[in-house]
């Protein structure tokens, strides 16, 4: 990811073209085949790894957050923010644009 790449609620992410995701109970197992590497994330981050594959917008994550967990919009967009940049960070997401 581009260090200048901004996450506001209209950028769309997709999915790494060398990651791989199963589940495995509330799991989401990740593999960069390209990297030989394996992640896990747990059912939140999980749901969000599922919404960015489906297309979403952050701003339509973050709504469907709010709409499922008992949290501040504030505090989910800064923790969805800060989860998106350190999948992009590992190459686990991209822009959709780039």
């Amino acid at each position: 990811m581009s260090d200048s790449l901004q996450l506001d609620r209209d950028v769309v992410l997709q999915h790494g073209p060398a990651i791989l995701s199963c589940q495995v109970g509330n799991d989401t197992v990740l593999l960069d085949s390209a990297g030989g590497r394996y992640y896990s994330l747990d059912e939140v981050g999980g749901r969000i790894f599922e919404l960015v594959g489906a297309g979403r917008s952050l701003g339509a994550i973050h709504e469907a957050l709010v709409a499922a967990y008992d949290a501040t919009p504030d505090l989910l967009w800064s923790d969805l923010v800060a989860f998106c940049t350190r999948l992009a960070t590992l190459g686990l997401v991209v822009d959709s644009r780039s």
